[in-house]
């Protein structure tokens, strides 16, 4: 029906079935998701039946393919649809007679869908809309785009849940809206969504929002969900978003930004990423742009060009003889897959009159404090990041400070501070650099950059406040919980960044 992308004879008749059953109340027989995936599957055939009317000449089903079909259906053991090779011409006519069939029943679909039913959970709500912001593209349906886009304007102006919010933005950038309203939105996932908009390409403060955003690529990843939920929902994203949000964030913002002074900090974040099978997507966007002539081996790379150099040098994993994929990604940019010439990038070197090295025209960059801490733990905690006592180390010099350190799970745990042990505190400034000040907030601050969620409660004048942040970054807003049951304070919930940790690591009990 949806064979690895491709839409197949028997879709056309599935899409008659889903919308025959869309409204049935026992759709899902109680599964709450299942709606919504018919809904998905239901926007991604819209999505790949862009290009009927460019296949439409090729979809004549004639005596020829009749005969193939029946030859191929006779066959003990016939190759899947996605396994028909160049000799299966009748077959590739089957596929493009798919896709305009299934594009001819997309304003039935459309009707099945819209209005979007009010009675439908919100997050189905939510993916009806999406499925909505694709159908629209079809030509009978043109005339249906401003109730849709004025549905996903209203609504997201509602919607509290950022995830829900995100989706309806992403929808306003595919209906071709510039959804600027959104841009200052104190909701990670929803103002980058927003930056990522077509329409706002040029836009300079949707720029600045995806540079932000790009040095922090894994907290847009996370920024869609609740902090410590289980590891199958993390990733949570909206349906616009499925091939990866940081993907979608990395290539977008190199497309818009050609200068690599600006990419600098987002690129280092991207040679951070562990998973470098996938290397050929995370950081390949960033090799063209910082080596646009191919890499700098005469001495005289930017100081950029040498930290990013210096960055994917150090990554054991892109270097391994059977990583074609990062062999392949070098290649595509142009670049030698050679760790040690990645290591002879250099700077100019100036001579005093005397023939002897100056620093003169060098240009120092800013290595932001969580790589420092990260590469330095050992100077931190006497330990290396793959030291078995790291984790006890790591609680051993927080709580001697004095303050309350509870384990809560394997890479959990908090801390609490009184108010009259420490003044009043910038709490995303702690997060983001965390690394001066008096004892115990230079101890939290080292913890938040070791740390992938932090969770910070504080009680104040009887009331509780709220403000999570992933990867260094706010999340959100400072969210009021309601009256307090405590003294005054602070209490601090981490939780430790499973991908830079080693695998298996856990805090003691």
């Amino acid at each position: 029906m949806f064979a690895g992308g491709r839409l197949t004879p028997a879709t056309p008749k599935a899409v008659r079935h889903l919308v025959s059953a869309l409204h049935d109340p026992a759709l899902g027989a109680g599964d709450h998701t299942i709606r919504p995936g018919v809904l998905f599957l239901l926007r991604e055939i819209a999505r790949v039946t862009a290009d009927a009317e460019e296949v439409r000449h090729h979809a004549a089903v004639d005596g020829n393919v009749q005969d193939w079909l029946a030859g191929h259906l006779a066959h003990p053991s016939p190759p899947a649809v996605h396994e028909w090779s160049d000799g299966d011409g009748p077959g590739r006519v089957l596929l493009h007679n798919a896709v305009v069939d299934s594009f001819g029943l997309l304003p039935q679909v459309f009707a099945a869908v819209w209005p979007i039913p009010a009675a439908w959970p919100a997050r189905t709500r939510v993916m009806a809309a999406a499925a909505t912001a694709m159908l629209v593209r079809h030509p009978e349906l043109a005339d249906r785009r401003p109730e849709v886009i004025a549905y996903h304007q209203e609504t997201a102006r509602h919607t509290a849940d950022r995830h829900d919010c995100a989706g309806l933005v992403l929808g306003l950038g595919e209906l071709g809206v510039a959804p600027r309203d959104w841009l200052d939105d104190s909701r990670l996932a929803v103002r980058t969504c927003a930056a990522l908009a077509p329409a706002l390409a040029d836009d300079a403060e949707a720029t600045e929002v995806l540079l932000r955003a790009a040095e922090h690529p894994r907290a847009f990843d996370h920024s869609f969900t609740e902090p410590f939920v289980a590891p199958a929902y993390r990733v949570m994203c909206p349906p616009q978003l499925q091939e990866g949000p940081h993907r979608v964030l990395i290539r977008t913002v190199c497309e818009r930004v050609g200068d690599f002074g600006r990419l600098f900090h987002a690129a280092l974040a991207a040679a951070d990423l562990r998973g470098f099978d996938s290397f050929a997507v995370e950081s390949g966007p960033y090799l063209r742009r910082a080596f646009p002539a191919g890499l700098v081996e005469d001495g005289t790379a930017t100081g950029e060009q040498i930290a990013f150099a210096e960055a994917l040098a150090s990554r054991d994993e892109l270097w391994k003889a059977g990583n074609t994929r990062a062999a392949e990604a070098f290649a595509a940019a142009g670049l030698p897959h050679d760790r040690e010439r990645w290591r002879s990038v250099r700077s100019p070197v100036v001579l005093d009159s005397a023939g002897r090295p100056t620093y003169e025209g060098l240009r120092l960059v800013s290595i932001p404090p969580v790589r420092l801490v990260r590469e330095s733990t050992r100077r931190f905690f006497s330990a290396n990041r793959t030291d078995p006592d790291l984790m006890s180390k790591l609680l051993s010099a927080l709580s001697s400070r004095g303050d309350a350190v509870a384990v809560e799970g394997p890479r959990q745990f908090s801390m609490t501070v009184r108010t009259d042990d420490v003044p009043e505190l910038d709490v995303d400034e702690l997060v983001r650099h965390g690394l001066f000040g008096p004892d115990r907030i230079y101890g939290l601050g080292l913890a938040a950059l070791l740390s992938l969620w932090v969770s910070v409660y504080r009680r104040h004048a009887g009331i509780e406040y709220r403000q999570q942040f992933v990867d260094g970054m706010p999340a959100g807003p400072i969210e009021r919980l309601g009256p307090a049951d405590h003294d005054d304070g602070y209490r601090f919930v981490f939780e430790l960044d499973p991908d830079w940790l080693p695998r298996g690591a856990r805090l003691p009990a």
